[in-house]
């Protein structure tokens, strides 16, 4: 069974998992994509975790 993605927000990211990360107490493996606030995903990147795939503006 497939997930459908939600709608970002204004001011979200779409990030795609380098490495296994617990965001918001759920466990995600590499490989799977989680949504995130701009801080969040800054500072998910700089830690070398996620890859920032897409960005609305809002």
């Amino acid at each position: 069974m497939s997930k459908q993605k939600a709608p970002l927000q204004s001011g979200e990211v779409s990030c795609a998992l380098k490495k296994p990360h617990t965001h918001a107490g759920q466990h995600y493996q590499a490989g799977q994509t989680i949504i995130v606030t701009l801080a969040e995903a800054a500072w998910l990147a700089a830690n070398g975790i996620t890859e920032q795939q897409e960005q609305h503006h809002g």
